[in-house]
């Protein structure tokens, strides 16, 4: 069953942020790249607000690695600008070194980290680090599996180490 889910738009400064969310509870945010485009990505969106308030961000053009807004930077200014306090997330690999980036920047602002890697990646190659900021769960997914039912064991293995974060639903 798909979870109903709302688009909004958030401005913070020059940039204008598309996100989705759902649910109710503590925050989590779900950064995918083309989290409600993306099969396992959208599964997870689901499955995660039947438990969490799950606010998915489109990552804007102009926004990363060598762009005019550094990823750390947006990350701030979403949680700022969304009024969410030491939000939980969820996000693909190829984000967990912005995260690492912005926890450095700006420790305190997350609370609990889950590292979605795909193919069996090498989990310490992209979220290794992450270890010394933040409670961290890395969970391995099989890509050539059904995204339904890769996102029930994920969030099967998710939801008891989220619960043990600050914010309890």
């Amino acid at each position: 069953m798909t979870t109903p889910a709302v688009e909004a738009v958030l401005q913070t400064g020059a940039t204008e942020t598309r996100y989705h969310r759902a649910g109710a509870g503590a925050p989590l945010l779900l950064l995918f790249t083309g989290a409600m485009t993306d099969p396992l990505g959208q599964a997870l969106f689901d499955r995660l607000a039947r438990r969490f308030r799950v606010i998915a961000p489109v990552i804007p053009a102009g926004v990363g690695a060598g762009a005019p807004v550094p990823i750390a930077t947006w990350l701030r200014d979403l949680i700022d600008g969304l009024g969410v306090v030491r939000p939980s997330v969820v996000a693909d690999e190829s984000l967990a070194g912005a995260l690492l980036g912005f926890s450095l920047i700006d420790p305190g602002r997350i609370d609990r980290v889950v590292a979605v890697c795909r193919d069996h990646a090498d989990p310490a190659s992209s979220v290794g680090m992450l270890h010394a900021a933040h409670g961290l769960l890395v969970v391995s997914v099989d890509a050539a599996s059904e995204a339904a039912s890769c996102a029930d064991e994920a969030v099967a293995e998710m939801v008891p180490f989220l619960d043990a974060g600050e914010h309890r639903a």
